[in-house]
């Protein structure tokens, strides 16, 4: 393996023709993240003498796993070039990628990397949902599914937390807020990417090309309680990340609620979660369970208590925890960019 110099990033940039907008977030994917300050950006990256042959992105982060906070990495870009595969090359990179950190994660793979993946002994999580909500009918299934949902919402209520203030922010609420409600929820998760403001910061303000709201919890006293982030594009609204407590479902439920409200003109709703609680509020506001997961993988020799974790159960993950999401939000945005489109949501 060799070292990632920065004469690199054309070639691997290549790779990936498919996304034309990988330029443009290269720095603040991988060289401006927290993890990256603090350690630097160190991928893996393979050379023979036609220039780069294999490359696997990574970003640092630090990870609460049972008690213990540690660095672990997200991997993510992994591409081996079409002339050396088939010589094990690509193992090779995964067994170098092992070397890296005591917690790997790896969020949406494919079928074929996760056969990969498992030989080498990485662990599948089963705690992982995918949900649904249409509300613009555009066929007999559609139809047929809206019925489902209805029936879902009579099926699963929740009751409101109407002592709550809600708003919506196009920003994150001040440092030590974000970080005091990340120190009161931390101890209710077992294996969680630690949400700091930097984390979220870096995450949700700082996409070059993406654009998230805010939907913010307090308490009467005013103290912050807990945040749902989401995302609006062309009718289309992403449930992209919540920030507090875990199992606290009237909160959730309230939250949805109003978030529902505020995007009144979406077509469709979306969302991944491992989050029981909120599971159950998805399902009672009808959204519904579709077949389509994407897969959470995790190596880590580490274990709770000694032993180790074979189902990797446990984790708390949404869908803003994938590399899928950031560059499904770029992908969006820069073709309204390109395109000279401005998407906004139309809710009040």
């Amino acid at each position: 393996m060799s070292e990632y110099k920065p004469e690199h990033r054309a070639q691997i940039l290549e790779f990936f023709p498919d996304a034309p907008f990988k330029n443009d977030i290269w720095n603040w994917q991988y060289e401006t993240n927290p993890g990256a300050l603090a350690c630097g950006f160190s991928p893996i990256v393979k050379l023979d003498d036609q220039g780069v042959s294999g490359f696997n992105g990574v970003m640092p982060v630090s990870i609460k796993y049972g008690q213990d906070v540690v660095e672990g990495l997200w991997s993510c870009d992994f591409y081996v070039a079409a002339r050396v595969r088939g010589k094990g090359l690509g193992k090779e990179i995964k067994q170098e990628l092992l070397k890296r950190a005591p917690v790997i994660l790896s969020f949406g793979v494919s079928p074929t990397a996760a056969i990969v993946l498992e030989k080498m002994g990485w662990s599948k999580s089963p705690e992982v949902w995918s949900f649904r909500r249409i509300i613009t009918a555009s066929s007999f299934k559609d139809r047929a599914i809206q019925c489902l949902q209805s029936m879902m919402k009579l099926a699963f209520r929740i009751p409101l937390d109407l002592s709550l203030n809600l708003t919506f922010q196009s920003e994150l609420p001040n440092a030590c807020e974000v970080n005091a409600l990340w120190q009161e929820a931390a101890p209710t998760y077992r294996k969680i990417v630690c949400r700091t403001y930097d984390y979220l910061n870096w995450r949700y303000q700082k996409h070059p090309l993406a654009s998230y709201e805010f939907l913010v919890a307090r308490d009467e006293s005013g103290k912050l309680q807990g945040m749902l982030v989401l995302r609006e594009h062309e009718g289309v609204v992403r449930v992209v990340d919540y920030i507090g407590c875990s199992d606290r479902p009237s909160m959730l439920k309230s939250m949805m609620k109003a978030a529902v409200l505020r995007y009144d003109g979406a077509r469709l709703w979306l969302a991944v979660t491992s989050d029981p609680a909120l599971k159950r509020v998805f399902l009672s506001e009808g959204f519904f369970l579709t077949r389509s997961t994407p897969k959470l993988y995790v190596h880590s020799p580490r274990g709770l208590g000694g032993v180790k974790d074979i189902g990797e159960l446990g984790w708390f993950v949404m869908g803003g925890d994938s590399d899928g999401e950031f560059l499904s939000a770029a992908r969006d945005n820069w073709l309204d960019v390109k395109g000279g489109i401005t998407s906004s949501h139309r809710g009040s």
